[in-house]
């Protein structure tokens, strides 16, 4: 990871485990409109958007 973006790095995961939440979002993370993933809030409750 040159620049240490997480960006990148999770638009990387998201092919390879979609159906994980993101590692480096797992605190206050909001799910992206294309983001059919489950997240978690800063609560730890879960969220999906759909």
């Amino acid at each position: 990871m040159a620049n240490g973006s997480y960006d990148e790095q999770d638009r990387l995961l998201q092919y390879d485990a979609p159906a994980r939440p993101r590692p480096s979002g797992a605190i206050g993370y909001v799910i992206d409109g294309q983001d059919r993933r489950i997240g978690k809030t800063r609560d730890g409750q879960l969220i999906q958007r759909l």
